[in-house]
């Protein structure tokens, strides 16, 4: 299983290819890609009240909506309330039927009259994927240097990463490329899984190849 997570910025697109899991559903334009699959949970996280939302969420009013764009986009719209405190998250998705991709934005809304509990360490994308048994020992990481203002900007790099081990993308000084462009390519020996982040400051994430 491949872990990613840590992408620390509230609102931001993440495209992604290679998905057949949308949430509590699947995405049926997609079947011909199981071999690699995105864990049922939600695809996000987040720390409300001192817990993890992994703990609690499936616990909190849902409501799913779906609405069709045109030919080729449909919107998904999950909406979890927390029936105690008010507060509302709200998962956008938009999936291509032409294209296996899917991107969404993450909004947190507070509806009560008062303040909420602490809300922290909020990950857009936190979720595992799952490879066949015969996938290769080690995936391959293909990402670029940002720009330092010298002779290596943009340098491609392509880092092996073998089980138990875990490389971080991140930028800094507010910007979203300083140090890393926020693109970067999952490669699980023939097919592969793209992610981009949609968004004009600093950014993290962290991608962990797990033991098991």
């Amino acid at each position: 299983m491949i872990k990613l997570d840590e992408m620390t910025v509230l609102d931001q697109f993440v495209c992604v290819g290679l998905i057949n899991a949308l949430s509590n559903g699947s995405v049926d334009e997609h079947k011909a890609h199981d071999k690699v699959r995105l864990s049922d949970e939600p695809l996000f996280s987040f720390i409300y009240d001192g817990r993890n939302s992994k703990d609690f969420l499936k616990t909190w009013k849902l409501v799913r909506t779906t609405e069709s764009l045109d030919a080729a986009r449909t919107k998904k719209i999950l909406v979890y309330t927390d029936a105690i405190t008010g507060l509302e998250v709200r998962f956008e998705a938009i999936v291509y039927s032409d294209y296996p991709a899917l991107e969404w934005v993450l909004y947190f809304i507070n509806t009560a009259k008062e303040d909420i509990p602490i809300l922290e360490n909020i990950q857009a994308l936190d979720t595992l994927i799952t490879v066949p048994d015969d996938a290769p020992d080690s995936v391959t990481l293909h990402h670029s240097q940002g720009s330092l203002c010298n002779d290596t900007d943009f340098m491609p790099f392509d880092d092996a990463l073998r089980k138990g081990e875990k490389k971080m993308l991140t930028t800094r000084g507010g910007r979203s490329s300083q140090d890393s462009l926020p693109f970067y390519n999952l490669q699980l020996g023939d097919q592969g899984l793209i992610v981009a982040i949609g968004w004009s400051g600093q950014w993290a994430s962290s991608i962990e190849c797990s033991a098991d």
